[in-house]
């Protein structure tokens, strides 16, 4: 995951982090939190990958989480660069709640209109199955 959460609810993102020796830090005291459980994260900051924060302990109760791939990650982040460019007056955000459906998106524009569009990104070489986001996210179209 990209976006954690301070004890205050602010959120962090992984990609913008300049100082991973504070952000480890801040981890080992527990300070940064899954946004959806609440459950201590640690901060991964390689050469090759991207930085990103994974679960201490492995597992998360979001019902719609799931392990990302490199490959997912990098998409999802790409794709956010690509809307900040064709909306600078828009504010976008990586791994966003949305409270009326309980869900995260991986991208989402918030326009100064009020007007909001989630984007979840895909990567598979198999068929894509719209399960329970694909309907959450129609919902809200309603």
């Amino acid at each position: 995951m990209f976006i954690v959460e301070d004890r205050l609810r602010a959120r962090i993102n992984s990609l913008d982090v300049e100082n991973t020796y504070k952000i480890k830090e801040m981890c080992n005291k527990e300070e940064l939190l899954c946004p959806e459980c609440r459950g201590a994260v640690e901060f991964r900051a390689g050469k090759i990958q991207r930085s990103y924060f994974a679960h201490k302990s492995r597992e998360c109760s979001y019902p719609y989480g799931e392990p990302e791939s490199e490959q997912h990650m990098n998409g999802k982040s790409q794709l956010a660069n690509w809307l900040k460019k064709l909306y600078p007056s828009s504010q976008v955000e990586l791994e966003y709640k949305i409270s009326e459906t309980n869900q995260r998106s991986d991208v989402l524009v918030l326009h100064p209109s009020g007007e909001r569009w989630a984007f979840e990104y895909q990567c598979s070489l198999s068929r894509v199955k719209f399960g329970k986001s694909g309907i959450g996210y129609t919902l809200l179209q309603e």
